[in-house]
């Protein structure tokens, strides 16, 4: 991969956050399972309602529909979830499905659960109890109504500080919509839709508490796998992304492209299968997409850990990444995010504004090392990359923590 000349100057400050220590941290899996149950929606707008539950001792921490098919005569866009949320204490998830079509439509309700103790580790065999999630009673946190002259309507979550947000979560009062975007950046869950009719949606996220007890937490190493898909015109396509390290997959997030719909995410332990449909006679779509993985250690005396961007980033010449090194005072998996600064390129959907998110990545370090980290640039905005010189600021989140400075794209 070419690679274009230094960023000028880019001095990070750098940030010293709480971790476990190596002095009397060890490992422990989070034990997951994923549960489902097939759903048959009649036509004529006809509602389909149905609840998967959690194995005993189990916490639902996201969870609801994928499409599958639509019969003959039916439109995929015609079939939308009105509510998907978790169920009382969190022992299950719960789906309500609106099929306005002549024809039935399938698919499957599902939910990924975690244990509330994590597995046995060390000689003695012992075990945490984790305190997920910390939101015991109603997760929806927003409220708004939106129609035709104003399709996509965006809403924030902020769970709790030092939680993960997961889910999402919504509830329609009125109307339908489709869930369009979805990006998560630790305690805050980001989620728009496009209506099909003016409507009105609580929403919400499921927060993910890591702590155990006083003296004994859990770490929760969060990170985004990413990758990118080709949906062929009037098909479904899905891609399976597995997390590392035997990883528990706790949420997705994305950002749909005009004329593709997101139609569900395929659970599994590991990994998951986001899946959409191209509901254009156009040439392919590329999608981006990443999920969420999470695992855990634990630790009884915190130290310092600190961390900080080097001077210098580069892109490709080709526009699709942009490389930054990340400094850590210990082995580290990062996020990156790099978001515009400024409006940049011509109208249509190449174009970026201030705030938007242009490109995502990860990393991860040794004790004391660098990581390099490659920021994929989505799809729609590569060529205004490759073309234009613009000012970026570049989100940098190593453990739950994120440090933040503008850079000079050239």
């Amino acid at each position: 991969m070419a690679l274009a000349a230094a960023v000028g100057a880019m001095a990070l400050p750098g940030m010293t956050i709480s971790s476990a220590s190596a002095a009397g941290a060890h490992s422990h899996n989070v034990i997951s399972k994923v549960e489902q149950k097939s759903l048959t929606i009649a036509g004529l707008t006809s509602s389909g309602e149905l609840t998967v539950g959690c194995p005993t001792n189990y916490y639902a921490i996201d969870g609801g529909f994928v499409l599958d098919s639509v019969d003959t005569g039916g439109e995929v866009s015609d079939v939308n979830v009105r509510l998907s949320a978790p169920t009382t204490g969190f022992s299950g998830w719960r789906v309500d499905v609106v099929n306005d079509n002549p024809v039935p439509a399938q698919g499957k309700v599902q939910v990924t659960c975690v244990s509330k103790t994590t597995a046995k580790a060390g000689p003695d065999g012992h075990v945490h109890t984790m305190s997920i999630p910390v939101q015991q009673t109603s997760t929806f946190s927003s409220a708004s109504v939106w129609g035709h002259s104003d399709p996509e309507g965006t809403f924030t979550t902020n769970c709790p500080a030092n939680t993960i947000a997961t889910g999402p979560v919504f509830e329609f009062h009125q109307g339908s919509a489709t869930l369009n975007r979805l990006s998560l950046d630790g305690a805050k869950l980001t989620m728009s839709m496009l209506a099909n009719e003016a409507s009105k949606t609580f929403t919400g996220a499921v927060c993910v508490d890591p702590a155990l007890a006083p003296d004994q937490y859990l770490v929760f190493e969060n990170l985004v796998v990413q990758d990118t898909l080709t949906v062929p015109e009037n098909r479904f396509a899905d891609m399976t992304l597995t997390c590392p390290d035997g990883g528990t997959a706790a949420s997705i997030e994305f950002s749909t492209e005009p004329g593709v719909l997101y139609v569900g995410n395929d659970h599994r332990i590991n990994a998951r299968a986001p899946r959409y449909y191209n509901d254009t006679d156009d040439t392919d779509v590329v999608k981006d997409f990443g999920v969420l993985c999470i695992g855990a250690r634990t630790g009884t005396s915190p130290t310092p850990l600190t961390f900080a961007v080097s001077p210098t980033v580069t892109k490709a010449s080709s526009g699709k990444y942009i490389i930054a090194s990340v400094e850590c005072s210990s082995g580290c998996k990062i996020k990156a995010r790099l978001k515009g600064n400024q409006t940049v390129g011509n109208a249509g959907p190449g174009r970026f504004y201030k705030g938007t998110t242009i490109a995502y990545g990860k990393g991860k370090t040794t004790a004391g090392g660098t990581a390099t980290v490659r920021l994929v640039v989505k799809s729609r905005f590569r060529d205004t990359v490759k073309n234009n010189a613009f000012s970026a600021v570049l989100h940098v989140t190593v453990a739950g923590e994120t440090i933040t400075q503008t850079v000079n794209v050239p």
